[in-house]
């Protein structure tokens, strides 16, 4: 960002700061509240439990104070950007009802995750979750098709107009987020700070640059070994919207190795020379210390 370097620490991921990052938010419909499931839903996605499962979804979760923030905001229904964090629940074993949330594939995994521990405990609470994508879920949302918008970006303008219009007040919930890391051969002390564009310009299937001079013209004439997840991995897709502006739906680079294991990649891009990956950040975390 500009010429500073950043870190993917809590911090600039809350105040979305670093750039490779993605954001996952749900948006519930304030009036769906009065509804004890919905309530209590979105009670337990923040709890001490909810965000072991995002983590266990390989997310990383927000920072404790943007969920604490927010924790008055939930419980007195006000509409707006708030946030919260439970640490303790009291929520009745026998609610009953249906919550029916639209969103992003990026979430289904972690709404997959977090139902896969609510329901057993609430057997009486069925949860109802389609793949609309973000611009369908907030369509809904503001229709009150679906209780829950579980979704990847802000509202625009053309969609908090409609939920204005149609008189539905949201309230917002960060839940976690998807942050991209790239790492090189720790011989490598050069290429400690590359820009998105240079990042996009290192893995993007239109440039894919054999040397690092490619790269930037300051950069030495070795050579790059490629260590990449396969072609279809959603860290792919977003680390490329985010580095490459001049392109629809930019491709990565399909030469060097590919494997779906971050261990196995954070391992070879360390033994071989030129090596360089990505990975997500909530990966990366795991593997660091192995």
């Amino acid at each position: 960002v500009g010429t500073t370097c950043l870190e993917p620490t809590a911090i600039n991921l809350d105040e979305a700061r670093y750039p490779a990052l993605e954001a996952l938010y749900l948006y519930v419909n304030v009036a769906r509240l009065e509804r004890p499931e919905v309530s209590q839903f979105a009670l337990y996605a923040l709890s001490a439990s909810g965000q072991t499962k995002i983590q266990d979804a390989t997310y990383t979760t927000a920072g404790s104070l943007l969920y604490e923030r927010g924790r008055k905001n939930l419980e007195t229904k006000t509409a707006g950007r708030t946030y919260s964090r439970i640490q303790r629940l009291n929520i009745a074993a026998d609610t009953v009802g249906t919550v029916n949330i639209g969103g992003s594939a990026a979430i289904f995994t972690l709404m997959k995750t977090v139902n896969n521990t609510f329901t057993p405990r609430f057997t009486g609470v069925v949860l109802n979750y389609k793949t609309l994508g973000n611009d369908r879920a907030y369509s809904d949302l503001c229709a009150s098709a679906v209780d829950v918008a579980a979704v990847t970006r802000t509202p625009g303008e053309t969609e908090t107009n409609a939920c204005q219009t149609a008189g539905v007040q949201t309230l917002q919930l960060k839940v976690g987020y998807e942050g991209i890391v790239v790492l090189v051969n720790g011989e490598n002390t050069f290429a400690t700070c590359l820009t998105l564009e240079e990042v996009g310009k290192l893995f993007g299937a239109k440039t894919a640059p054999k040397q690092w001079s490619e790269v930037r013209a300051a950069f030495p004439t070795s050579t790059i070994l490629p260590i990449l997840p396969k072609l279809d991995a959603p860290e792919g897709d977003l680390l490329m919207t985010r580095a490459v502006k001049d392109q629809v739906a930019p491709a990565i680079r399909q030469d060097g190795v590919t494997n779906a294991d971050p261990l196995y990649r954070a391992t070879g891009t360390q033994n071989a020379e030129g090596g360089v990956t990505f990975m997500r950040y909530s990966d990366y975390t795991k593997t660091a210390n192995k």
